[in-house]
């Protein structure tokens, strides 16, 4: 996380997927990251880091900082759902990190 943006951008996930989010405020200001604006992180002071866990996801949506206007800002990340689940193997588990 920095002065607005949330890097990456998108992240690409399976159905049904859940992800860790390892996230850190590269900014100058305090920050958090939220899925559809409720889960997420707490406020993170500048320097520091938190990891969630978030999902499972079956429809793609956003995470975005939910101080105010700095989603407005720019701060969002894209969490698309891409692919088919072969149903043999139940929900997978991926990583990203935020910054």
């Amino acid at each position: 996380l920095t002065e607005f943006k949330v890097e990456p951008a998108t992240i690409n996930v399976s159905p049904g997927q859940k992800v860790r989010l390892v996230v850190a405020n590269h900014g100058t200001m305090a920050h958090d990251l939220k899925v559809g604006g409720t889960t997420g992180t707490k406020l993170l002071e500048p320097g520091t880091s938190q990891t969630v866990m978030a999902g499972p996801f079956d429809a793609s949506t956003q995470a975005w900082c939910t101080v105010p206007g700095h989603k407005e800002a720019g701060m969002i990340m894209n969490i698309k759902v891409t692919g088919a689940t072969d149903g043999a193997s139940g929900a997978a588990t991926g990583s990203a990190a935020a910054s």
